[in-house]
């Protein structure tokens, strides 16, 4: 539950993609609104697949969620929220070789 809250802060300064690549001032501040927007992005990859796993309800806080959670149920949706973020780990380093290709 920290890692989400500590994401959850993270992802506030998210700003929208658009924006992102519309930004072309101060490099620092570049690189803080796109870390900011992976961390959103995350989270969001979380929910939905939590969403459309049946495991949490789309109007529900992730982390009021998560903190009325059972120690069981809490240790299974930790393995399975693991296992897809080495999921999503392997789709994103996928993704960067073939940006390094070339198209």
């Amino acid at each position: 539950m920290t890692t989400v809250t500590f994401a959850k802060a993270k992802a506030k300064k998210a700003s929208t993609k658009a924006e992102v690549e519309e930004e072309k001032k101060g490099e620092r501040e570049k690189g803080e609104k796109v870390e900011a927007l992976a961390w959103k992005m995350l989270l969001g990859h979380l929910e939905k697949f939590l969403n459309e796993e049946g495991i949490k309800q789309e109007n529900k806080d992730f982390i009021e969620f998560l903190s009325e959670l059972e120690v069981q149920e809490y240790r299974l949706i930790t393995k399975r929220v693991l296992d897809f973020s080495l999921w999503l780990k392997r789709i994103a380093e996928g993704e960067i070789e073939d940006e390094g290709k070339g198209d």
